[in-house]
């Protein structure tokens, strides 16, 4: 089962699983766990999260951010009309009304909803969850956070008790969500929830007192929300428990001011202000899916058939339908899962092009490097000089006409440079790993030869072994020594810059080769010598059978012996005897 949580936030997102007992945030390819809401179109791929972000500067027009705001919104609203003009990338009309994004994308005009847009980036937070997780990911709940505080919490009332009101205040980048909960043991009552947006998000070097100058029309907003709360659920500010605050704005300390004067009491951060709500996102589709399981396995125990709900992250028959798409928009769902196929297809056939001009680089900036260091000694000289002209035109090439090239182009060039650099580098190593094992292959055979000698020699501890199985050691000892001596005089007459004459692998297979022969031989145990079975008699002590016999012909016709003590009752100088 694939558990995942989504927090896709106006600036950043983050992405939690449960498994191995507990909720886990995990990273995206660049080992972060914020990955940025920022898509950046270009003329070849599109770039989503960090990739996207650092494309913000350099093709502003067309990298989207900040998006999640123009939702559900009419291109006529007020807040789109004003927001539009603040923004680097062009936002446009619909046929239904709606906001769509005009972007250049492959060299051609795209336009895009704000639907599609939010889609392709919570593609992105699947693939990161699919990668991390190996297993597919079919379901996931977005944007839940009281349930990664209640349950953590073990002091919480009875259910027969009043209940204890908590308020969650997530202030973001752009959004302001506040929630009112009813909390007991086992039980979760989200009693209101009010969202609004914060408009004029800014960034500059200020002093603080001169930033809440600035910002007071926004500061006081944060009241509204607040106020619309207490109403809506008739509470009192004394009814309140406790106070939670999450989201990255509710860092600024006016803002925890305000809070926390509204509310007369401290305000609480014993959540992670970046994490609690994707962590309780992924809670919340666990305990969807334990229910779901539950319900199936109910409802086929009546129906006396088995349970079709799979738990490795595969849907299957049982899982609910997926809404159907409303929009005008998306009237055809088919021919927008083809666009968004062939723009993901088209992304990673871009990665691999930059992947296979990558490697060329980095072979090129990797291997002249070492001809001039530790690979010099293994290339002659004329190679050396023709192999570093080679290096150096194919770095111009990269920055000149190979800037664009298709990646086959690229796949060609690395093996034209492989065909030559290869070989110097398996030089390289076998120089470094041939001695040990020629040092490993001679302590083997000094081994193997001590013990025949031993054998020779009449060592008890091998004179259980059949002299013709040691003969077989023997044989093979003077066989790889033979061997070793001959390659070892033939590298001798070679050079550094040649290529060897033996490789460290047939080495190791040598040494495979004769512990294989020896080993058994040499290791056979000595036969376990069994001592004789001795007779004992019912209260004495063993008695040989020959001393019987001969005791026996001694005394012809005198009475048997008794068994306790008395061997001969009637002899005058017996032995009285106590046995214990």
């Amino acid at each position: 089962m694939s558990v995942v949580g989504l927090d896709v936030g106006s600036q950043s997102c983050y992405i939690a699983v449960a498994r191995a007992g507990g909720i886990e945030t995990i990273a995206n390819e660049f080992s972060d766990r914020c990955t940025p809401s920022v898509i950046s179109f270009g003329s070849k791929n599109r770039t989503i999260g960090v990739a996207a972000k650092n494309q913000q500067i350099t093709h502003a027009n067309n990298t989207v951010s900040n998006f999640k705001r123009f939702h559900g919104r009419a291109f006529s609203d007020p807040f789109i009309q004003k927001e539009k003009d603040n923004l680097s990338y062009d936002l446009v009309p619909l046929k239904n009304g709606g906001v769509g994004v005009k972007v250049m994308y492959m060299d051609e005009e795209h336009l895009f909803s704000v639907e599609q847009i939010t889609a392709m980036l919570l593609t992105k937070l699947k693939e990161t969850a699919e990668n991390n997780l190996k297993k597919p990911v079919t379901d996931c709940v977005i944007s839940v956070i009281a349930l990664n505080y209640g349950i953590y919490k073990q002091d919480l009332p009875s259910l027969d008790e009043k209940p204890r009101i908590v308020v969650f205040v997530d202030i973001g980048h752009a959004a302001f969500q506040v929630s009112a909960c009813a909390f007991n043991k086992g039980k979760l009552k989200v009693k209101r929830y009010i969202g609004t947006n914060i408009s004029g998000p800014c960034s500059a070097y200020l002093l603080r007192s001169q930033f809440e100058e600035l910002c007071a029309e926004l500061l006081q907003k944060i009241e509204v929300p607040l106020h619309s709360l207490m109403e809506q659920t008739q509470l009192k500010v004394e009814d309140v428990s406790a106070v939670e605050i999450v989201g990255g704005a509710t860092r600024i300390p006016a803002v925890k001011e305000r809070i926390a004067k509204f509310f007369g009491k401290d305000i609480s951060t014993t959540l992670n202000a970046d994490e609690a709500v994707a962590r309780g996102c992924a809670l919340q589709v666990l305990f969807q899916f334990q229910k779901l399981s539950k319900n199936v396995q109910q409802d086929n125990s009546e129906a006396g058939t088995q349970p079709q709900v799979q738990t490795d992250g595969q849907q299957t028959s049982q899982s609910p339908p997926s809404p159907e798409l409303t929009s005008e928009e998306n009237k055809n769902p088919d021919a927008d899962k083809s666009c968004q196929g062939k723009m993901i297809m088209q992304d990673k056939l871009e990665k691999e092009r930059n992947d296979a001009k990558n490697a060329v680089e980095e072979y090129v900036y990797e291997f002249r490097d070492k001809l001039c260091g530790p690979y010099e000694k293994f290339i002659c000289e004329q190679d050396h000089q023709n192999f570093l002209r080679l290096l150096t035109e194919t770095e111009d090439w990269l920055y000149e006409e190979g800037e664009d090239q298709a990646k086959q182009a690229y796949v060609d060039k690395l093996q034209e440079l492989m065909k030559i650099g290869t070989p110097v580098k398996v030089r390289f190593q076998e120089a470094e790993e041939r001695p040990k094992m020629f040092e490993e292959l001679g302590q083997r055979l000094q081994h193997y030869a001590k013990i025949a000698a031993d054998f020779r020699n009449k060592d008890e501890k091998y004179n259980h072994i059949d002299e013709s199985e040691m003969k077989k050691v023997e044989k093979s000892v003077n066989e790889v020594m033979e061997w070793m001596n001959n390659v070892m005089n033939a590298q001798a007459k070679k050079s550094l810059d040649q290529d060897p004459v033996v490789r460290a692998q047939e080495i190791k297979t040598k040494i495979k080769e004769l512990n294989n022969t020896c080993e058994p031989v040499v290791t056979q145990p000595k036969p376990k010598i069994e001592s004789p079975k001795l007779e004992r008699t019912p209260n004495g002590p063993n008695i040989d059978r020959k001393e019987e016999d001969l005791e026996g012909k001694n005394n012809f016709g005198a009475e048997p012996p008794h068994q306790n003590g008395e061997c001969y009752p009637n002899e005058k100088n017996s032995v009285n005897m106590d046995l214990d």
